[in-house]
């Protein structure tokens, strides 16, 4: 037992820092991570800073249907009684049974939009922070049959997360963000965020033109052309579209 642990625990740390792609690197490691601490969900999302404030985006579950549950927890945020987790400037593990009591959960408005539709009953948050900069949010949910999370779950998890803080932090710095990312409710952002898009695909969404082609375009965005095609894909899913002639489409529409 502890053996196994050990070896889903070294093998999770391998996939934050060894896999080069940052999307691809959340992905995987949201599958691994619930092979570890056992949950109905996981997910993971970035926090951007605004000369005003700071708000989650981007939001990666695995798996992927759980997607709806995050974007819903967006539109709803400024509801959340917990949002202070989001804004923390250290690594922070808190179980949502320890903030608040059945009773007030089932008052809030998040549970009642997030939770109950779902058949969700526990989740654990881990804050995402280094040097003192917020990060990202990492979260954790489990349905009433499976029970709350444990004291030893949350130790593994605040072990992890200084590492996966770390790779966050090192993404900041080698990747400029989009200039003076706007919050989810202004132009084409908005209208893209219904879908849940990675910054990665936000990126790819922005920049594809009709007198690009893929090779062209991969070469734009410094990515090789197979993360190229595999965005595309995800693009294709998340949007509902078949084709690229199609996305571009779609972005015409909205731009």
């Amino acid at each position: 037992m502890v053996n196994n642990l050990f070896m889903q625990y070294n093998s999770i740390l391998y996939t934050i820092y060894a896999i080069d792609d940052f999307d691809q690197m959340k992905s995987q490691l949201l599958k691994e991570l619930t092979s570890l601490i056992p949950c109905t969900f996981a997910s993971v999302m970035t926090s951007v800073q605004s000369e005003k404030d700071t708000y989650l985006a981007n939001p990666v579950c695995y798996p992927f249907e759980y997607l709806a549950v995050e974007n819903r927890y967006l539109k709803l945020a400024e509801s959340d009684h917990s949002q202070w987790i989001t804004i923390e400037p250290v690594t922070t593990v808190v179980r949502i049974t320890d903030l608040f009591s059945d009773k007030e959960r089932e008052n809030q408005i998040i549970y009642q939009e997030c939770y109950v539709p779902y058949q969700l009953k526990y989740s654990v948050y881990a804050s995402l922070a280094h040097k003192g900069m917020p990060l990202g949010l990492l979260s954790l949910y489990r349905k009433k049959e499976q029970g709350d999370f444990s004291n030893e779950n949350l130790i593994v998890l605040k072990a992890l997360v200084r590492h996966l803080s770390l790779r966050f932090y090192n993404e900041k710095e080698q990747c400029s963000p989009i200039k003076e990312a706007p919050k989810p409710d202004s132009g084409i952002i908005a209208y893209v965020s219904e879908y849940g898009l990675t910054r990665r695909e936000l990126e790819v969404f922005l920049a594809i033109t009709p007198n690009l082609t893929n090779e062209e375009l991969a070469e734009k965005l410094h990515i090789s052309i197979y993360t190229l095609k595999r965005h595309l894909q995800s693009l294709y899913q998340k949007t509902g579209v078949k084709k690229r002639f199609e996305l571009l489409c779609l972005k015409s529409s909205i731009e």
